[in-house]
């Protein structure tokens, strides 16, 4: 399904190098008439492709799961994916401070 895929096939070649993606088994997210489930039926004929993507690094991340959200809101489809990620001990304080910087960025930007 993904064969002819850009990013696919570039990973190994640029500054992604080592980066992973979990299979492709869900339709191309874009380019969709809005507010339909068609792909692009307009004159410019836009080829559908997986513009949504989640990579991810790191030797003990295992991806659980890896989709897309049928929303018809915009002429994309959102993505999901679903990661294990063991962790081997917990600081509390720097979870207190990450927590903190996240509520903030989060509140800030709405």
């Amino acid at each position: 399904m993904a064969a002819r895929d850009q990013l696919t096939k570039a990973l190994p070649t640029t500054v992604l190098r080592g980066f992973r993606e979990g299979p492709l088994l869900f339709k191309p997210t874009y380019k969709y008439d809005r507010g339909t489930q068609y792909y692009d039926r307009s004159d410019k004929q836009r080829v559908p492709a997986w513009c949504d993507r989640i990579l991810y690094n790191g030797a003990s991340l295992q991806q659980l799961g890896y989709g897309r959200y049928e929303f018809t809101l915009s002429d994309h489809k959102p993505v999901w994916a679903l990661f294990h990620a063991p962790i081997k001990t917990i600081d509390w304080t720097k979870c207190g401070v990450v927590e903190t910087a996240v509520r903030a960025e989060i509140f800030q930007n709405r």
